[in-house]
């Protein structure tokens, strides 16, 4: 065998073992500090044994750390029944990216890495904001947006600086729900929130469309589903989306969300958020993105939530 040959060997056990959940917390522990060490020792003793190309197997090596290191930070995947060990590299990777998404957006993990817990016979899904704890049930897993839906609502809760439970914040509360089906939405491009999940167990095509014309005076009365006033916010998000484009809408709302002040919260007032967007929209793009927006809650009767 070549120096060349065992070269890529190596680095093709590693990459096994990164990528295989049994043995994922020990190479975590024993092999991620390491690498760097790993990396410049190795191309030493194989510069002697013949030509290689050192940076590129510099690279390979130092895309495993990088891997590895995101898969530590982003959550802790509790071992469960429930979950296979494909399923859960597909949840390890699918919430790698998502945590360097958030992360592209400004996000600074204040609460630590959450856990999540798959949980056999549960057929729903929350994030417990006082454990850090996202729950999902094993028949969710079918659907990307259920895992991104709960860590959208631990990014959130991280960055708010009080959490949508407390009372007398319910519009706050269906806000955060909107942002909650928005982001999962825009980081795979798809409007149609839960649309795996509602086909197999709803024989609907989604559970909630982003793509849609709905007004504040659509909501129930009662107001006792906040998912539902959280799908007209999320359409709002979209159709600002589709207009200022992905990048500047996802960075917009995650932005202004995070800059919140409790009294900002405390005021409870719908009015008071999109002001807010509006004058991040005027001061960081400029007066015709500002508009935009806000002719897009104007449309959506965003005064009929005003109180009396």
């Amino acid at each position: 065998m070549s120096a060349t040959q065992k070269v890529d060997a190596m680095l093709g056990l590693l990459e096994i073992l990164v990528s295989w959940p049994i043995v994922l917390l020990v190479v975590v522990i024993i092999i991620r500090r390491q690498l760097p060490d790993i990396s410049v020792k190795l191309a030493d003793r194989l510069r002697k044994a013949g030509p290689v190309e050192f940076a590129e197997i510099r690279d390979k090596v130092d895309h495993i750390s990088r891997t590895v290191k995101r898969l530590e930070e982003a959550a802790f995947i509790q071992p469960s029944a429930a979950l296979t060990p494909d399923a859960k590299r597909r949840l390890e990777t699918l919430l790698s990216q998502f945590y360097d998404y958030f992360k592209a957006l400004g996000f600074k993990p204040s609460k630590g890495k959450p856990e999540l817990s798959v949980r056999s016979n549960y057929d729903n899904a929350y994030y417990d904001d006082s454990h850090n704890l996202m729950v999902i049930g094993e028949g969710l897993l079918v659907d990307k947006d259920a895992p991104l839906h709960e860590y959208t609502l631990h990014v959130l809760a991280s960055t708010a600086p009080e959490p949508h439970s407390k009372n007398g914040r319910q519009t706050y509360q269906e806000i955060e729900l909107g942002l909650a089906d928005y982001f999962p939405c825009s980081f795979t491009d798809n409007a149609q929130f839960g649309a795996e999940w509602a086909r197999q167990r709803l024989n609907k095509p989604y559970l909630r469309n982003l793509e849609n014309e709905r007004r504040f005076t659509d909501i129930a009365p009662s107001r006792q589903d906040p998912h539902d006033a959280g799908e007209v916010w999320a359409g709002a998000f979209w159709e600002m989306r589709r207009i200022l484009k992905q990048a500047v809408a996802d960075k917009l709302l995650y932005s202004v969300w995070a800059a919140q002040s409790p009294t900002n919260m405390g005021s409870n007032d719908p009015e008071e958020f999109v002001r807010r967007l509006t004058e991040a929209a005027q001061n960081e793009i400029d007066s015709d993105a500002s508009d935009t927006i806000r002719s897009v809650f104007q449309r959506r009767d965003l005064e009929s939530l005003r109180k009396p």
